[in-house]
């Protein structure tokens, strides 16, 4: 297969002409990105109620009208997914035929596992079976049919779907990159769709926007309950208080290493800290599985697993068709409070919104924080 012979300063985005006060960056899609990301944070700081208010109808309205769009794509990665591993497309070696893995397996799944779950899996790996387990979306609450679907519906959000959509991403960039030599960049993988004149021009520099967005705003997320979650756990080992100042050094610690991380390459950096954190992680999976209830632990990770494997299609098309929302008329008159405070079954003062049915329940199970799930958005 003959390889393009791009430059690297084709290849990334980093001519001349995108420098950005001497910085290589695609000053289109940078600026775009960086006024939608400010403008954010600006309505985000100025006025927070209203900012959630937007936030929380907005994605009402995208699992109202559009959560059976977001299962059928989903199934179609998974299946796109499979079908790519399995055909003959499996065989075709990323970068060309001559080239080889820069690192090892445990390289390899140490970054890919950091970079697809992190701290997420931290938080909801214990906050999302218990929520679906304290407020089921059918069935008994709090029964043993309900402990068994909470195992079931956290499996399928952490399974086969949603890594076949990582995997997808990571693999249209690579693909087009290092075989085929064009930017290191999401607009990349549309060019069979778009063309190339497309790609290159406004359409292009719109989509490298959104995904820039899109990624730092991920982010943003994953770091602010990381913080929250360290800070109050530094509470209740070592009463450090739990407060805004406590979390803002430790964004600026957490992202100092990350920074030092990023500049000191993928090899150093970014793969040894991925394999430091794979391993912290299998310290406190080792911990749990000795001091917990071990034999119990291995019977329902095989028993959910099962399950989760069999309802693969059920659930992959499950849409809530039949038990719609209320009617508006049914609706809160105003969101639940995120402040802090409060703790699994014992709420703060701050989640007592007016007529929320089973406001006391808004707790989650996150220790220091209170929110409303989504099962609790509509009162009665």
């Amino acid at each position: 297969m003959d390889m393009p012979t791009h430059s690297d300063a084709d290849r990334y985005g980093s001519a001349k002409r995108h420098n950005l006060l001497g910085v290589p960056v695609h000053r289109a899609v940078f600026l775009t990105a960086a006024a939608v990301i400010l403008l954010l944070v600006i309505v985000g700081v100025t006025v927070p109620d209203r900012m959630q208010q937007g936030a929380e109808a907005v994605q009402e309205a995208i699992a109202d009208y559009f959560g059976w769009f977001y299962l059928l794509a989903m199934n179609a990665f998974l299946v796109l997914a499979l079908y790519l591993i399995f055909s003959r497309y499996g065989s075709v070696r990323l970068g060309g035929e001559d080239e080889r893995p820069e690192f090892s397996n445990w390289g390899w799944f140490s970054m890919l596992f950091a970079a697809g779950t992190g701290v997420g899996l931290l938080f909801y790996g214990v906050a999302e079976p218990l929520s679906f387990f304290s407020e089921p979306p059918f069935g008994e609450a709090e029964s043993e049919q309900a402990a068994r679907d909470a195992l079931v519906h956290s499996y399928f959000h952490w399974g086969l779907h949603g890594w076949s959509m990582y995997g997808l991403v990571g693999l249209s960039l690579c693909y087009f990159c290092f075989n085929r030599g064009l930017p290191l960049t999401i607009r990349s993988a549309f060019t069979p769709l778009l063309g190339r004149k497309r790609v290159e021009g406004p359409i292009g520099n719109g989509i490298d926007a959104l995904a820039a967005a899109g990624t730092l705003i991920g982010v943003a997320v994953s770091l602010g309950l990381g913080v929250r979650q360290i800070n109050t756990g530094l509470e209740h080992a070592y009463d450090i208080p739990s407060n805004l100042g406590v979390q803002i050094a430790l964004i600026a610690g957490i992202t100092s290493v990350a920074l030092i991380s990023v500049l000191t390459g993928l090899a150093k950096g970014i793969q040894r800290l991925s394999k430091l954190a794979l391993l912290f992680g299998a310290l406190l999976v080792l911990y749990v599985l000795v001091l917990g209830p071990t034999a119990f632990i291995f019977n329902a990770m095989l028993e959910s697993l099962g399950s989760y494997l069999n309802q693969i299609p059920s659930r992959g098309t499950y849409t809530e068709a039949f038990n719609p929302p209320m009617p508006s008329a049914g609706r809160m008159t105003g969101p639940c409070s995120t402040s802090p405070g409060g703790s699994p079954g014992r709420p703060s003062s701050a989640c007592s919104s007016p007529g929320c049915r089973a406001a006391a329940r808004c707790a989650n199970t996150c220790w220091g924080c209170c929110w409303c799930r989504p099962s609790l958005r509509y009162c009665g």
